[in-house]
């Protein structure tokens, strides 16, 4: 009987709702880098996590046994952020070393390294398909670059401080960004004229993501947690109580389901189209940094400064 209750999910009411706990129900705990892992994301047919960190390296790892298929080395320094193109077996990264890395990941190797900024960079992105990367940091720009030929495409100029966000539109004609000067920016990339300016306050932005259908775009903050707005009025949606500091977040393939990484080590999992009780999933030790939602918003994989990624059930 206790077995059975101790797999049982627990339920502790709070003010304003009732927080859902998942106990130690991880599907997997993905051990490897040595030190913060900063990063992860899933390929887009869900076969391969990648996570990259404080030790330089990317983890590449098999989604069927949650296995390391490989170790990819080439970033002098922290790797900040890695992303997969639309092409499964093509991943891009960036870190403190400024370039962006194109990696074949069959073959563990970088096809490109891309140059354009003398700065540290923290973010990097893939528009949806896969003509362009994005990648923003130290030095206040947004950075493109062309994937055909890795050639630099634009910088976008109009932040005043770093960059800690990037998100893509789906149908990749803007790009928003967020960071230390507390404002997010919606771009057109084709003008490279800033179409939304979204002010945060006193807060600064550390991640941000469009929905599926690009109706709602999400800002993790350092202060109040997450805002999120209608898109492309910039309407603010009512969040439920909770959302506790965030340093990352994630939509599901259905544009209702938000996921979120905190400063207090919880994952959490939001259902904004009905209000359903919040998912709570403990199991890190420090800082999460990191979230991602596979393709089919069945699995969940977080990363952050206890040295692991986990992986978490979804919304089936």
């Amino acid at each position: 009987m206790s077995r059975l209750l101790w797999l049982m999910p627990a339920v502790l009411l709070v003010a304003g709702g009732a927080w859902w706990f998942s106990r130690g129900n991880e599907i997997a705990v993905l051990r490897g880098h040595k030190g913060v892992v900063r990063s992860v994301a899933w390929s887009a047919d869900g076969s391969t996590i990648a996570s990259g960190g404080d030790d330089g390296t990317i983890g590449v790892w098999d989604t069927a046994g949650f296995r390391l298929r490989t170790r990819l080395t080439g970033h002098v320094g922290k790797v900040n952020s890695v992303a997969f193109a639309a092409v499964a077996t093509i991943l891009v990264s960036t870190g403190d070393d400024c370039t962006v890395r194109v990696w074949d990941i069959r073959t563990g190797t970088a096809t490109a390294v891309l140059e354009g900024s003398n700065k540290p960079l923290d973010v990097v992105a893939v528009s949806p398909d896969g003509k362009l990367v994005a990648a923003a940091g130290v030095d206040h720009l947004v950075h493109l670059w062309t994937v055909a030929d890795g050639k630099p495409a634009k910088s976008l100029a109009g932040h005043t401080k770093r960059i800690f966000g990037l998100a893509f539109t789906r149908d990749g004609k803007r790009i928003a960004s967020v960071g230390e000067d507390e404002k997010v920016r919606v771009w057109d990339i084709a003008t490279s004229a800033i179409a939304s300016t979204i002010p945060l306050g006193h807060h600064r932005g550390m991640s941000l993501a469009f929905s599926a259908d690009d109706r709602l775009l999400a800002c993790a903050l350092n202060g109040p947690g997450v805002r999120v707005w209608e898109y492309p009025s910039l309407k603010e949606v009512t969040l439920p109580e909770g959302m506790g500091l965030a340093r990352a977040v994630a939509f599901g393939p259905d544009p209702g389901t938000l996921v979120t990484a905190h400063e207090d080590a919880a994952v959490k999992r939001w259902n904004l189209a009905d209000g359903a009780p919040v998912v709570r999933y403990p199991g890190h030790r420090g800082i999460v940094l990191a979230v991602a939602v596979s393709p089919d918003g069945t699995r969940i994989a977080s990363a952050g400064g206890d040295g692991t990624v986990r992986i978490w059930p979804g919304k089936k």
